[in-house]
Formats: structure tokens, C-alpha cells, sequence
């Protein structure tokens, strides 16, 4: 289990079986957070003895389709279908999703180009250490949904970066074919050693990310409880 140091704070037991629905409290304090808290959704749906998976969207504030998809799953999976513990960030750059932005209005920060993160950084860069350190570390395998936001719009695909060496890659590719995407795009490596593919790299977790159209039409969903579980 992590232990790194870390700003970052959570009543979400990632041991606890069943359905759990939180935040992650980042403490920040500025004009817009006087209180010095901002809280970024999670939810951990566990059942028995399995790997542990994370599934996140909202890397980009202003890709809307992953977010959709994944507040949809807190809410209607049945825990007793889950074999392990699956950890759920669907608005995973908060601060960037309720600005409908791609980087964060806090600091400007790309989520997806500040890994591994530093816990005395900015709020971009303190999430971003947690999300590696303290749940990408308890993980097998991790899916980040991207789109194409308000500028593009990609073929649904699945989206793979060929670091971590052969054997890793062999284990992506299986992923992938079990996720099931229309296409699969293969990058020949990450250019960025920032990215949430390259932290998983670094770690040995079986990373897909997707590119699942864009342009939405859709707005920026809100997080609601699903209750108890």
C-alpha cells in the first residue's frame, strides 16, 4: 500500500466491500475556496477477492462522453457483479470539469502532463501525485476516457501507448481486445513522461485510454450520490 506523503484526504475505505461514494478533499484556498477545501468525487464498488481496476474521465474538463459514461456506472452497477474492487473517478480534473475547460481555472495545469505529480505542488500537480501514489499503485489495470472535447471529434477508439516494455504491451493489447472498441489506435510510445499512461507505465498497470468521439452537445454532468449500497 502507498504511504507517500500527501495534502490529499478521504473517508473512502479502499477496503471496504460494497459501494462507497466520496470525495477526495484537496486542500487549496483562494478566492473561489475560502474554505480551503475542494472535493473531487470517487467511488469504490467492491465485492471478494479480485484485481483492483480504476476507471476515471474528466482528465480534460471539457470531454464530456466519458464522464457521462462513468457517472452512469456508480449509479447502476451492482456491486455483487464486481469480482475485485474497481475504483471510479468520473470527474477526475474537478476544477477543470465545472469550468468546461481542458486545464484547470486554479492553476492552469494539463492534468494529463503533470504525473507524477508533487503533494506541495499546485492543486493540478497534488492531485495528480495522489491519483498515482495513493490509487494507481493498488492497481492491475486502469481506463482513462478521453474524447475530443469542443475542437475534435476522433473514431471511437481505444487508445494504447506501447511503453513499459513487451510483456506489458502484450497485456494492453488483451485489454484492449476485451474492451472492445470499434479501433484501436497503438502510439509508438508516450512523448510525455507527464502522462497518466506514462505513471502507469512506470507502475506496470495494464493502461487503456479511449478517444470516444467528441464535440458534444452534451453539458457538463453533476455528481449525485447513488446512496448506500
Amino acid at each position: 500500500m502507498a504511504t507517500a506523503k500527501t495534502r490529499i484526504t478521504t473517508d473512502l475505505d479502499f477496503d471496504r466491500q460494497g459501494r462507497q461514494i466520496s470525495y477526495l478533499r484537496l486542500t487549496h484556498s483562494d478566492d473561489r475556496h475560502a474554505f480551503g477545501i475542494i472535493p473531487v468525487p470517487i467511488a469504490l464498488l467492491a465485492n471478494g477477492d479480485g484485481p483492483t481496476v480504476f476507471v476515471s474521465a474528466g482528465n480534460h474538463g471539457n470531454e464530456y462522453e466519458g464522464q457521462v459514461i462513468l457517472h452512469d456506472l456508480v449509479r447502476h452497477l451492482d456491486p455483487a457483479l464486481v469480482r475485485g474492487r474497481l475504483i471510479v473517478m468520473p470527474a477526475m480534473n474537478y476544477p477543470a470539469v465545472l469550468a468546461g475547460s481542458r486545464v484547470s481555472p486554479l492553476d492552469g495545469g494539463n492534468f494529463n502532463r503533470v504525473f507524477p505529480g508533487d503533494p506541495d505542488g499546485g492543486p493540478t500537480a497534488a492531485l495528480a501525485h495522489y491519483v498515482e501514489t495513493e490509487i494507481l499503485a493498488r492497481c492491475e489495470g486502469a481506463a482513462d476516457l478521453h474524447s475530443g472535447g469542443r475542437n475534435g471529434s476522433y473514431v471511437p477508439c481505444a487508445y494504447l501507448h506501447a511503453g513499459g516494455g513487451p510483456e506489458l504491451l502484450r497485456r494492453k493489447l488483451d485489454a484492449a481486445r476485451a474492451f472492445g472498441a470499434p479501433w484501436t489506435v497503438i502510439a509508438k510510445g508516450t512523448s510525455n513522461s507527464g502522462s497518466i499512461s506514462a505513471s502507469c507505465d512506470r507502475l506496470g498497470v495494464v493502461m487503456v485510454a479511449t478517444e470516444l468521439a467528441g464535440a458534444p452537445a452534451s453539458t457538463v454532468p453533476r455528481w449525485r450520490s447513488a446512496g448506500p449500497g
